[in-house]
């Protein structure tokens, strides 16, 4: 079976390459991808670097994503400039972009090791149900509470109608206070404070155990 967009791959894979061997090891990303646009350019392959795309709920925009690429308004591609090997949380971030887009094919590209590493995704969006699970729920919500309650049920379905699942941590947790404040509720995150540990000097320890 053919892969979906063979010559396109074969292309883009020649791209990486060139672009780290004409730029060289242990740059900054952002010379890497001018490297690319520039060649991209060259090549003739139509290309937009870093476009917006706003991800709304109604008239409220909820976050914006900038993939690196996209091109022939098909192909998202994800450049990093990593010391290390790629990680799951990486490619989170080109699947939010595929998920946004629809594009079919993704890669996600680091050109900051001693050789290029390039994964290429194929991204079928999975079929999703909305499904509300009150089988643990025991207590009763009475008043106010309920009226709440019901106001941020209806933020997620609307939420669900708008977007399904998929996307990653970074983008649902902006996504989520977004839709309840369309509910005209107000959503604050929890917040945490820096805790501190002194040691005791050796005196006062010293002293402890004298008293």
């Amino acid at each position: 079976m053919p892969l979906v967009y063979e010559d396109r791959t074969r292309l883009l894979k020649k791209m990486f390459y060139e672009v780290q061997n004409e730029v060289g090891l242990g740059r900054q990303e952002l010379a890497y991808h001018r490297a690319c646009s520039l060649w991209l350019r060259n090549a003739g392959v139509p290309f937009a670097s870093k476009p917006p795309h706003r991800l709304m709920l109604g008239d409220h925009e909820s976050y914006v994503l900038y993939p690196d690429f996209v091109l022939w308004n098909e192909i998202t591609v994800e450049l990093k400039a990593l010391p290390r090997m790629m990680n799951f949380g990486d490619m989170v971030q080109l699947y939010d972009y595929l998920k946004c887009r629809g594009d079919r094919v993704g890669f996600l590209v680091n050109m900051g090791l001693d050789r290029v590493v390039d994964q290429r995704i194929v991204f079928d969006p999975p079929v999703t149900e909305l499904v509300e699970d009150w089988t643990y729920w025991t207590g009763t919500i009475d008043g106010h509470s309920r009226e709440v309650g019901a106001a941020v049920r209806d933020g997620l379905r609307f939420l669900y109608r708008e977007h399904t699942t998929g996307y990653g941590h970074e983008v649902v947790e902006r996504l989520i206070p977004t839709a309840i404040n369309r509910q005209g509720l107000r959503v604050i995150k929890t917040q945490f404070v820096k805790l501190t540990f002194v040691r005791k000097s050796s005196t006062s320890q010293r002293l402890n155990a004298c008293s």
